[in-house]
């Protein structure tokens, strides 16, 4: 017959999948990651902020975590952005790397006096930031909601969140934390909770009010707790790695660094005119006196509403301008307390 010497089609198989990790397939698709085979199961991943080598027998303990390094994003893109509220701004400027810094503002319905804004600069990852945005305000207006304890609140909602963190990441083991200054405005009562190196700053026509204290390991009593915890202190960093002596997540440097925030309150009057929160990229760049003095220059007219995009603008430039060495992600929050107080009388 006609063709019966023929040899029978191969079936060609398909080409197995490289990856099966689900965790990252996002950051494969949004970034410039790159993953090598070394052998049928070994993987390296190369320019991913978490995971920098997989083996198929280890997948399955990172799926677990597949809803946790797949947090939904809150909206605030990766890179240079910029956003105008009613009575405040935000500007974040990249350094061309993964933007690893987040921001939160919000302001209270049910409680009409009170507003919410925060800075969470992370290191080695995003993920903890993004995570500290998606719930460390819940976990606080849901402890404040039962016991109208400003201060408490604060601190159970700071415990709430590093313990999810912590047992979240504990398998894996991943490098990296992140940094949190928040604010609390009820009133005319301005409360700051501060883990890290980011700053709060209120200003007024002639001076400014520092409202957070650095958490590194120039600060003395930084120094000395993570020391008498047995931690090791090398050219002002943990264990020659870490630059902040406190944060949330850092599972690896977790005995030697107090996770509890540094809460501080400022009664706010008619003098103030502005409260900054920024990351320590900003800072790095400026410090207070010098955006004191560049706010001068703008001759901002008691009488007017502050152009804020200006002012933010303006000093993330000049912050850039400044910065020599260490190049990093800048994050800077405006809030006008006079608008703020006028948005609340209104109300």
């Amino acid at each position: 017959m006609e063709g019966a010497d023929k040899k029978p089609t191969e079936v060609k198989k398909k080409p197995k999948p490289m990856l099966k990790l689900n965790t990252v397939q996002k950051a494969f698709e949004d970034k410039d990651i790159l993953i090598l085979q070394n052998s049928t199961n070994s993987y390296v991943i190369q320019n991913h902020p978490i995971i920098t080598d997989l083996t198929e027998s280890a997948s399955a303990n990172k799926h677990k975590l597949g809803s946790f390094f797949n947090q939904k994003n809150s909206g605030e893109p990766y890179g240079d952005y910029s956003y105008s509220g009613d009575y405040y701004y935000v500007v974040q400027k990249s350094n061309g790397k993964e933007m690893q810094d987040r921001y939160k503002a919000r302001t209270i319905t049910e409680y009409k006096n009170m507003a919410f804004f925060a800075v969470y600069d992370g290191h080695s990852t995003q993920v903890i930031a993004q995570l500290l945005t998606d719930k460390l305000d819940d976990y606080f207006f849901e402890e404040y909601k039962v016991s109208q304890d400003m201060d408490g609140s604060i601190k159970k909602a700071f415990l709430r969140i590093e313990q999810e963190v912590i047992a979240q990441l504990e398998e894996a083991k991943p490098r990296g934390g992140s940094t949190a200054l928040c604010s609390f405005l009820n009133s005319d009562q301005l409360h700051i909770a501060n883990l890290g190196d980011s700053q709060a700053v209120v200003f007024q026509e002639d001076k400014y009010i520092e409202l957070s204290n650095l958490h590194d390991f120039k600060n003395e009593q930084e120094r000395l707790y993570a020391e008498q915890k047995g931690g090791t202190v090398i050219n002002n960093r943990l264990e020659g790695e870490l630059a902040v002596s406190r944060s949330i997540g850092d599972i690896k440097f977790k005995s030697y660094m107090n996770s509890e925030p540094e809460i501080a309150s400022h009664q706010m009057t008619e003098k103030d005119d502005f409260l900054f929160l920024a990351s320590d990229g900003f800072w790095n760049g400026l410090n207070p006196e010098s955006c004191l003095q560049s706010i001068k220059k703008l001759n901002i007219k008691k009488s007017t509403p502050p152009d804020l995009k200006l002012i933010g603008d303006l000093l993330i430039e000049e912050a850039c301008r400044n910065v020599k060495t260490k190049k990093d992600n800048m994050t800077l929050i405006i809030i006008s307390v006079k608008d703020y107080f006028e948005k609340r009388h209104r109300n």
